[in-house]
């Protein structure tokens, strides 16, 4: 019977060990390697060619979306499961349009991550169960007439998400403050925020706003 070849990603030490030592045990899976950032993980794996990839989401140098999206693009038949800590909606929308197959919190039971890793090797989506039920909510939460929201208000709320003030994105738009304002008041509107706090939250949790 041949083994699943699996790579490991994670720019988290302690819990990147913990994982490799604890898959090196199930039976069927073989671990060829573990990687601490998203540059590494895009150089093994086009070294190694593993048939999983289990892909932490937030890394410092490239973040799990792009690796995903630079080793699917090279490897179409590796398989990726996002390993993440962030249930936002956003995260879990950007990585599966990325490529990825799966998607699992970090906190999961070693069961759960072995059932996604069989899942996916068979060429099957998996989503953890908690996760499944914030996407319905978020869904059932939609209104029933979905408001379209527009590049120019993505790059506000985007610029928004990156500190600047609003002279400041008025001024690097090339519009008024006035219109920049008015750009943000709508979005506020169509997303249901209080606060520009809210606002950015929402926008992640909507997949508006992308992770750099």
């Amino acid at each position: 019977m041949n083994k699943t070849r699996v790579l490991i990603v994670d720019d988290e030490i302690l819990f990147l060990d913990l994982m490799a030592r604890t898959l090196k045990m199930i039976e069927g899976i073989d671990l060829i390697g573990t990687a601490s950032s998203g540059r590494e993980a895009i150089q093994i794996a086009l070294e190694a060619n593993p048939d999983i990839i289990l892909m932490d989401v937030d890394m410092c140098d490239i973040n799990g979306i792009e690796a995903t999206r630079r080793i699917m693009s090279d490897l179409p038949d590796t398989r990726i499961i996002a390993l993440s800590g962030h249930e936002d909606r956003g995260f879990v929308e950007q990585m599966f349009k990325a490529g990825a197959m799966g998607y699992v919190l970090k906190n999961s039971k070693l069961e759960e991550v072995v059932t996604a890793i069989q899942s996916v090797s068979d060429h099957k989506n998996y989503i953890s169960p908690s996760i499944a039920r914030t996407l319905i909510d978020s869904y059932i939460r939609q209104p029933s007439k979905q408001q379209v929201i527009t590049e120019r208000e993505k790059q506000i709320l985007q610029l928004l998400d990156h500190g600047k003030r609003m002279k400041e994105i008025a001024l690097e738009l090339n519009i008024s403050v006035k219109t920049a304002y008015t750009h943000r008041q709508n979005l506020m509107k169509k997303l249901g925020a209080d606060t520009v706090v809210q606002l950015i939250k929402l926008g992640r949790e909507k997949g508006i706003l992308y992770m750099g």
